[in-house]
């Protein structure tokens, strides 16, 4: 995601003038150029969650990503460029939303994988890897599938597929089983040990798993 950063079209503004033309009221020339590059930015970056009318819903979220952008412009620090600051909070918005929508209306039944969900294999698998890569990640992941079902309980292996693997909120999850936030981050604390011990006994790190939030 953080490429599509780099492939943000430079305009004729410094950081310095985007902040002193999107100050209130802001300049009508300034607001529809940070659009559209927000609404590319976006159409790009959420081509990997949004099959069908990504362009438009793109550009609902890009309205809600102009509010709080204006609304925290003060909070901008320029230690990166302005539009990189601005993509990132408009991507993120665009997320949290995405995320929200999907756990919704979850329940138990969806987070123990009754609903057909994607198996850990197909969502840590590239969409394009080379043919050695691909081969040693899913002889990786078939390990880390049965490590997950013959050493966790089964509450951390709910808890960690669903929190780590699937994206959805520690705090959703947490209610939906019936514990806490600080109960739901022992579960995982406590999967990702057994996890690492597993892969070490073997010599094998899985430093990209037992990192990913």
């Amino acid at each position: 995601m953080l490429s599509w950063f780099k492939k943000i079209k430079r305009t004729h503004y410094s950081d310095e003038e985007w902040v002193k033309l999107l100050r209130r009221p802001p300049d009508e020339k300034a607001i529809h150029e940070l659009r559209e590059i927000l609404r590319r930015g976006l159409i790009n970056a959420l081509a990997s969650r949004i099959k069908r009318d990504r362009e438009q819903i793109a550009e609902d979220y890009v309205q809600e990503a102009l509010l709080k952008i204006l609304d925290n412009l003060e909070s901008y620090r320029y230690e990166a460029r302005f539009t990189s600051w601005a993509m990132k909070i408009a991507i993120h918005e665009a997320l949290t939303d995405l995320r929200r929508k999907h756990w919704k209306d979850i329940s138990l039944n969806n987070l123990n994988g009754r609903d057909g969900s994607v198996p850990i294999i197909e969502v840590y698998s590239s969409e394009d890897p080379a043919p050695d890569y691909e081969t040693g990640l899913r002889l990786m992941m078939q390990e880390l599938q049965r490590i997950m079902e013959e050493s966790l309980t089964e509450k951390q292996r709910l808890a960690i597929t669903s929190v780590m693997v699937q994206g959805l909120p520690a705090d959703q999850v947490a209610k939906l089983m019936g514990t806490n936030r600080n109960n739901m981050y022992k579960l995982i604390h406590d999967a990702r040990m057994k996890i690492k011990h597993e892969f070490e006994k073997n010599g094998i790190e899985l430093t990209d798993f037992l990192d990913k939030t």
